[in-house]
């Protein structure tokens, strides 16, 4: 009875259904290793917050697209998300937007890195807790907002009940925008 035979034989004979999902998450891992790169999320003191796993967004072409447009799609899609989470809209955070600004120039041609959150802090006093979500992609502000609700750490900033105002800022890098999402809450 060949269903029957214990040997270990037989058992190295039988098909093994998880060498699929080994492969898969395999792949995916890679995947996140090269999506992490793009992304980056840090709070307070600038210190990262893990990435997680990030989606990939598509590629769009930004020849044409003015950043500023580019950055209030970005903060609208990252708002959407926020409110399907079933958290409030964020106020505007006026306070951050220089910095904001500055953040994302200073990011142009060089890795996705948190500065710490200082100029942030102080340009909002008394408000004293800041954090930021950034990326670099050429992908449409949707499914920018959409990597980052697939990231643990990008999506508590998002869904922070905390942080209770943004302002976005965006620049080109190439054929790709950098952009910082800047949080801020009491």
């Amino acid at each position: 009875m060949p269903h029957d035979d214990p040997s270990p034989a037989a058992a190295r004979r039988a098909p093994l259904p998880g060498t699929a999902v080994l492969l898969f998450a395999l792949a995916a891992v890679l995947l996140v290793v090269a999506v992490v790169v793009t992304l980056g999320t840090s709070r307070g003191d600038g210190a990262p917050v893990p990435a997680g796993e990030p989606s990939t967004p598509a590629v769009l072409d930004l020849a044409g697209v003015d950043p500023a447009d580019y950055a209030r799609e970005l903060l609208a899609a990252a708002t959407a998300e926020r409110v399907a989470a079933g958290l409030p809209a964020w106020g505007d955070a006026p306070c951050a937007a220089d910095a904001a600004g500055a953040r994302a120039a200073a990011l142009v041609g060089q890795a996705l890195e948190h500065a710490p959150l200082t100029d942030v802090l102080a340009a909002c006093a008394p408000r004293s807790t800041a954090a930021e979500n950034l990326s670099r992609a050429a992908a449409d502000p949707v499914d920018v907002a959409a990597a980052w609700m697939a990231s643990p750490g990008h999506r508590a900033n998002v869904v922070d009940p905390g942080l209770e105002q943004a302002v976005t800022a965006c620049t080109r890098d190439g054929d790709a925008m950098v952009c910082t999402l800047v949080l801020v809450g009491p």
